[in-house]
């Protein structure tokens, strides 16, 4: 197959032609350069255009392909022999709201167990290599018997995010079961570092002011989560990951609900989560972080999609800050003092931030939630009108 490409006209109205020496008596040396570069993007698009890659980045935020391809592109660019899993150019739409997701069954023949990443009340998550991915992957796993309606959690927790396609939302490949009897998802593994860890580095306000566009990122991905009509509830600074990438990562959906369903309820084998720390979920009559949470989740009532544009704003007032909204000796302690009042840390805001500022993180942490940002897309909107 034989390619022509079109000889652009420079910018002197000549026609530059194949020849070199055309070339330099028609355009002079700049004219060569001109004509190499483009020659080279040309035979870059052709070659990426034949793999599948999409070159150009969406304009929208809540593309997962966006960041794939490009991490496609750069391994190519670098040379390295390494797996990547290339998207096609035309991708597929998704599905309509509360679409059903059926994710495979993932055989554990498949996995090498490489080390523990981390670990909680209910389970572990592990670094895992997949033989049948070729990749390194994370798996959370439930650690010991638990009752019917915690294997359902469990599952929901990677039923939700799976109906989500946005960059800033864990990916989820399918779920199993250890020979053990133990249930287990793989998910995408995110390589970074904590949100509450790049807080602890920043002493100062100066260094801790880049660290907002990360807030606006992870409000752009609940976002995605509120138009399927799904919330988080436990958003805090530990479950949003910085990747290698520099994007926000929004993880653990354990406890995520479908608005368009019954809530699971009577699960007193994760009742055992509300201990002494407030910065463990706590599941059963409350669920969430303490710290984070709004008054009427810390009331046990209802929530909506308020309860996580509270919590984004619990995270835009900790980095402005340097400390959690609420502090306490235990859980219980921290969940009666956010039903009694608004978070002390307001206290410590800056005199010298913007008043627009001041005023979006207000509204978010408003007590009464028909006050707040009615979802995170109406959050990140105002985040954005102020160039954060």
């Amino acid at each position: 197959m034989r390619f022509r490409a079109r000889v652009p006209k420079w910018d002197n109205g000549a026609q530059c032609t194949t020849g070199k020496r055309d070339i330099e008596q028609t355009c002079g040396p700049t004219g060569i350069m001109r004509f190499i570069s483009r020659l080279a993007l040309f035979l870059q698009s052709t070659t990426y255009a034949m793999i599948g890659v999409t070159v150009t980045e969406s304009a929208s935020n809540n593309d997962r392909e966006t960041p794939r391809s490009t991490d496609a592109i750069d391994a190519l660019n670098r040379g390295q022999r390494s797996f990547v899993r290339l998207r096609r150019t035309t991708a597929e739409p998704a599905p309509p709201p509360g679409t059903p997701v059926t994710l495979p069954e993932i055989s554990s023949d498949e996995l090498m167990v490489v080390g523990v990443l981390g670990e909680d009340t209910f389970g572990k998550v592990l670094h895992v290599y997949d033989h049948s991915r070729r990749e390194h992957v994370a798996v959370k796993q439930l650690s010991g018997p638990l009752s019917p309606i915690a294997e359902a959690r469990f599952r929901r927790g990677a039923l939700l995010p799976a109906r989500l396609r946005h960059r800033g939302i864990i990916e989820i490949y399918g779920f199993g079961r250890w020979p053990g009897g133990d249930s287990y998802f793989v998910m995408e593994l995110v390589r970074g570092i904590e949100l509450s860890a790049l807080i602890d580095q920043a002493p100062t306000l100066r260094e801790r002011l880049p660290l907002l566009r990360h807030i606006t990122a992870c409000a752009e991905a609940i976002g995605c989560a509120h138009r399927e009509h799904i919330i988080h509830r436990d958003i805090k600074p530990e479950n949003v990951l910085i990747n290698s990438r520099g994007h926000a990562v929004v993880i653990d959906w354990g406890i995520a609900k479908d608005l368009g369903t019954v809530e699971i309820t009577g699960d007193s084998d994760l009742m055992r989560a509300f201990g002494d720390d407030p910065r463990h979920t706590v599941v059963g009559t409350v669920v969430g972080t303490p710290p984070y949470m709004p008054p009427e989740q810390a009331r046990g009532e209802p929530v909506d999609e308020r309860a996580d544009v509270y919590a984004l704003g619990a995270l835009l007032l900790q980095v402005l800050t340097g400390v959690a909204p609420y502090a306490g000796d235990n859980a219980l302690a921290v969940v009666q003092a956010v039903i009694d009042g608004p978070p002390p840390a307001l206290s410590l805001l800056p005199p010298s931030l913007r008043p627009g500022l001041v005023a979006v993180i207000r509204q978010a942490l408003a007590r009464d939630r028909e006050h707040r940002f009615p979802n995170g897309d109406a959050l990140a909107k105002a985040l954005h009108e102020l160039a954060l």
